[in-house]
Parts: C-alpha cells; structure tokens; sequence
C-alpha cells in the first residue's frame, strides 16, 4: 500500500513521486506486465484506473487509442460499406463524413465525447450548412461510432441523446401559396403538347406517366419492354460519378427491380419511337 509524500495511506497501488504526481499502478488479467496511469489529482486518478480496469472487465479493448476518428472512418468504410453499397452512397458517405472532420476527424476515438458532437453540429451550422447536411452527417458518424461500441473500441456512443433542432416553418400566405405539388392531369397535358416537337417528348412522357428514375429510364433496352403484354422490366440504371463517369450499375436496391404495366398509348409511342430510331441508324450506316 502506497503513501503519499506526508506518509498518508493512499491505497493499493497508489503512490505520490517526489514531484507531487500520484501514479497508480494495476494489473491486467492475462498480463504480468503492470500497467501505470499519473494525475496530479488523487481523486481524478482513482476514477482513470478504475475506468480502465471496467474497460477490460466488460471487454473492451486498446485499440480505439490507436485510432483518430478519421483513421476509422477509413477502416469502417472498408470493413462494412465498400463492395457492399453503391459507389454513389460510398462518395455520399465520404462527402457526408467530410463536413465534419473538421471537428473530430483528428481526435483520438477513446477521447471523443459528446461536447465534440456538439461542437461539429453547432460549427457545421455557423458554417452555414443546410440543416439536412447537418443531419446527414450526425448520422453517418453515429453509424461509425456505434460500430466502435459493437467492436468494443468504446464504451458508449458520444452521438446518443444528441438531437438537431428542426428550424422552424416559414408562414406562407394561404393565398399566395400553390397547395398543389403534384402535376394535375390538365397540367401534364399542357406540358406534354409543348414538349411535342422536342427530342425528348418521349423522356417527358414515360417520366410523367410511370414514375421512373431518369437513370432507370437512361437505362432501358428494347429487350426490357414486353410490347405484347405492355410490360416494362426495371433491373439496372444509368449513373455518374466523377471518378467513374457514366456508367451502368443496378438498381440502387432490390425492392426497385420491379415489371410495371404501362397504358396502350405508351406501347404505340414506344412503337413508333422505336420505328424512328431504327431509320435513324439505318440512315447513319449509309455511306455519304
């Protein structure tokens, strides 16, 4: 049993050195090696030794001291979202994280608490980020911080109990305001008739009267449509990326592969949209 430098009993494995810092040194199970933590507070350091010896009590383990929040952000991104989400929610989660390494990219995982969340909300917000960036991001490092917990990196989320403030709606005049979001019948008509002579009246179209992604429809082949049964078969889609460009990947998830069932007057515009493009390719194959 150590004492301090008055020969004041301080407990066991608690000692004072002759700067006046108390040391407690404690075991492991499993190590022979003695561990130490220092603290010119006595009471501070009882409370530190006792939190590492929980630590290991229920687990957890050292490897969040090895980890910057941004270090594992980069290992849980290839641990359990590469090659299992689309490139594109991989560069929203990078861009998403991105906002707020700025705040906490650079601490240490086991240092990390909830007054740092707070700081990356509010920052974000005196940044001027739109309130559902905010919230995109809150989320992501919630996702990454609870993986640390299941792993058993850290004993808690500091994201728990952390909740952004929805601004307030702005009042608009009843009568200024176009309660109608949606396109009424009269009013897909009036635009379709002015999209008659342009080269995407056909786009328009499908888009208006079925509901489909742009890049679902980019990426429709004639094999996918059932001209017999007025059937559209929906199993990939047409993206972007800056790294990629553009290219064909599936649909973002499996409840969007899908088979619709479109009106006759679609299956004639298809038709006859087919009818022109084969003249069109057949017009380009001819030598001039």
């Amino acid at each position: 049993m150590g004492k301090s430098l008055k020969g004041k009993e301080l407990g066991s494995g608690l000692s004072q050195r002759k700067d006046g810092c108390y040391q407690a040194k404690y075991y492991i199970p499993g190590s022979p090696k003695p561990k130490y933590l220092y603290d010119r507070n006595l009471a501070k350091l009882k409370k530190k030794r006792d939190l590492e010896k929980a630590k290991y009590i229920l687990g957890y383990n050292d490897k969040a001291k090895k980890y910057k929040v941004s270090e594992w952000f980069d290992v849980w991104m290839k641990l359990y979202k590469i090659g299992r989400i689309k490139a594109n929610t991989v560069r929203g989660y990078v861009d998403g994280f991105e906002r707020g390494a700025d705040f906490i990219g650079s601490v240490r995982l086991d240092c990390l608490t909830p007054s740092h969340i707070y700081n990356m909300v509010e920052g974000m917000q005196n940044d001027g980020y739109a309130e559902s960036s905010v919230v995109h991001t809150l989320s992501i490092v919630k996702q990454l911080l609870q993986s640390a917990v299941d792993n058993q990196m850290i004993p808690m989320n500091p994201c728990k109990g952390i909740a952004i403030e929805k601004s307030e709606k702005v009042t608009v005049d009843p009568i200024l305001e176009d309660e109608s979001k949606i396109l009424q019948p009269e009013e897909i008509k009036t635009f379709l008739d002015a999209a008659k002579n342009t080269r995407y009246y056909e786009l328009f179209y499908i888009i208006l009267n079925t509901g489909m992604r742009i890049g679902e429809i980019t990426a429709l082949c004639w094999s996918d449509i059932d001209f017999e049964n007025g059937l559209v078969k929906i199993n990939k889609s047409v993206l972007y990326s800056a790294d990629k460009g553009v290219y064909e990947d599936t649909t973002k998830t499996n409840s969007s592969n899908r088979i619709i069932s479109i009106p006759s007057a679609m299956v004639h515009l298809l038709k006859e949209y087919k009818i022109e493009q084969s003249k069109k390719k057949l017009l380009n194959s001819i030598p001039s």
